[in-house]
């Protein structure tokens, strides 16, 4: 998919001016941006919902609003950030809707359809859920059912607006996990706008970021994400943290991790903090993954266990910083973190301590 010279208005107003974006095939590939950047609107465009005013769209050397509406719907599938059907319908029915592009008006199901129905099910894991009603299920057993009715449409494309968005964090995971192994296992180009930077630095091949309706920067996300590019998307310093990776492995037993991978800190960061994709070079060595009590550190903190343990990773557990052992909330964080990551809290540091002390 090629976007050539776009431009796109808002009530006679320019929004959108001269963009250019090659999207690489089999790849996934996540815009980010702050709100209002343009992200949601490029994916509307892509997906034909709004139409081009100047310049084009290509699929396959060929604009896209030259495709009939089924013959384009074979092409591309689209989850929207907000889905919604109509009456009582179980999730095996929802799922094959994908299938309408394929059928003629009052067409039943064929074998094939049936097959290919039963294939997204499965690689979406929602079997035993099938013959449920889709308000039965939790959100992130709802977002596979649209992401399963996705892939019934059989595309090379699939296209997602911020697919995690509305879910806790271990269905945040859930989800990127098998949108990655829908890219991987059977080479569909993902294209979906995102707004948890971390997350889309560990999930993507590609990033673009986008400001003001105008593309930033494009690329691998460790060759265009550091200080710089980011402090012009988003007016706002964040370290991104970078351990010498020589002095790493002949010094260290075990890796000490930043809660959120040492990736993206709003804070000033100390020097042992390192990125969780350099670490991923050093499988050798343990992890202890240090987070404060709060519980936006905690999910931050989840996520980079969470995504450790996808890498085969060692976590020997965590250890929580600033931690006050008579507040209720961090005494709940504390077993939360636990809960949600499958991994023990090994000990805390108190505010302004410099001696990790163990739970009892």
């Amino acid at each position: 998919m090629k976007v050539n010279h776009l431009s796109f208005s808002y009530n006679h107003q320019s929004y959108m001016k001269d963009i250019n974006i090659q999207f690489k095939d089999q790849k996934i590939t996540t815009i980010i941006g702050p709100n209002g950047s343009g992200k949601s609107t490029l994916l509307m465009l892509l997906s034909r919902i709004y139409k081009i005013q100047q310049g084009s769209i290509e699929l396959d050397n060929k604009n896209i609003w030259d495709y009939k509406i089924k013959e384009f719907a074979r092409k591309v599938a689209v989850v929207h950030q907000k889905n919604q059907v109509y009456g009582d319908l179980n999730v095996r029915t929802i799922i094959g809707y994908g299938r309408l592009p394929y059928l003629n008006y009052h067409q039943s199901l064929s074998k094939e359809d049936k097959q290919i129905i039963d294939w997204a099910i499965e690689v979406t894991n929602l079997k035993e859920h099938q013959n449920k009603m889709l308000n039965s299920l939790s959100g992130g057993q709802q977002q596979r059912v649209w992401i399963a009715l996705a892939l019934a449409q059989k595309t090379p494309i699939l296209l997602l607006d911020e697919p995690t968005t509305y879910l806790d964090i271990k269905a945040q995971i859930e989800t990127l996990n098998l949108l990655r192994k829908i890219n991987k296992e059977y080479q569909i180009t993902i294209i979906m706008v995102h707004h948890d930077i971390n997350q889309a630095i560990h999930y993507s091949d590609e990033i673009i970021a986008m400001k003001n309706g105008q593309l930033m920067f494009q690329g691998k996300p460790h060759e265009v994400i550091n200080q710089k590019t980011l402090k012009e998307v988003y007016d706002y310093d964040l370290n991104v943290i970078k351990k010498d990776l020589d002095d790493l492995s002949l010094n260290h037993d075990i890796i000490v991790v930043e809660g959120s991978g040492g990736i993206i800190c709003p804070l000033k960061a100390e020097d042992e903090l390192i990125m969780l994709s350099d670490v991923m070079k050093l499988t050798k060595y343990p992890l202890i993954i240090v987070t404060s009590a709060t519980l936006g550190s905690i999910n931050s903190a989840v996520l980079t266990a969470l995504y450790a343990k996808s890498l085969k990773l060692e976590v020997l557990g965590f250890i929580m910083n600033y931690f006050d052992k008579d507040n209720i909330i961090h005494q709940d964080n504390y077993k939360m973190i636990e809960k949600l990551s499958g991994y023990k809290v090994l000990g805390y540091l108190e505010k302004n301590g410099d001696e990790i002390k163990r739970f009892i």
